[in-house]
């Protein structure tokens, strides 16, 4: 014969299943922080501000990069000796030794001279790169009708040249060049050429394209 019981749940279980309830939701909310890559990417960058930055991450067989990037570089910017330019951060994991380097890229101007710095976050922000931004002169003709002539022209007869030189060099290649108008007008852009032969390894390997700056 069975014999059915039903007998009310002890009031200490209650508790006990009551503390551990919130102890649970609490542990998850944590796993979810840490699994936030972008969060705790962050954080490793000691206080710095990338609000707005735009995040990205990307892996091959012996790395992984992640960066964030300054959104201001859509846009014409304004450099000066009291303005430096942030461009962004890049944080490189080597998968073989699981190690993590992290880098500060700026440009900074001086003595009207531009410098593209790449600095080590985990070294206090010592400097890894110190490369003035080499003056280029406005590219093939001496006047374009507008922009987009201007950086068709360079992408078409300089910008080989200088990719087959930083593959063949494995560095990278900042230059500072002119788009001269036939309105009299110039912008001013810097761009950053990378190598892009796979045995070569740049500190802060992330291509930042044409940043235009303000007169």
């Amino acid at each position: 014969m069975i014999v059915l019981t039903n007998r009310q749940a002890s009031p200490c279980f209650l508790v006990i299943v009551l503390l551990f309830l919130p102890l649970a939701s609490a542990c998850k909310r944590s796993a979810d922080v840490r699994m936030d890559p972008r969060a705790e990417f962050v954080r490793s960058l000691k206080g710095a501000n990338v609000d707005g930055f735009f995040f990205a991450t990307k892996e091959d067989a012996n790395q992984v990069i992640t960066s964030l990037l300054n959104p201001t570089m859509r846009e014409p910017v304004k450099i000066d000796e009291a303005n430096p330019l942030v461009i962004g951060y890049a944080g490189i994991t080597d998968k073989k030794t699981n190690t993590t380097k992290t880098y500060q890229a700026v440009i900074v101007k001086s003595d009207n001279i531009f410098r593209f710095h790449v600095k080590d976050v985990d070294l206090g922000g010592g400097l890894v790169v110190d490369e003035r931004v080499l003056p280029r002169p406005c590219p093939g003709q001496t006047t374009f009708p507008n922009q987009e002539a201007c950086m068709d022209e360079f992408n078409c007869k300089i910008k080989p040249e200088l990719e087959c030189e930083a593959n063949r060099t494995c560095q990278r290649i900042v230059i500072n060049f002119d788009c001269c108008f036939a309105n009299g007008d110039s912008l001013h852009s810097i761009v950053q050429i990378l190598p892009g032969d796979p045995k070569c390894n740049v500190a802060f390997p992330l291509d930042i394209g044409t940043l235009v700056l303000k007169p």
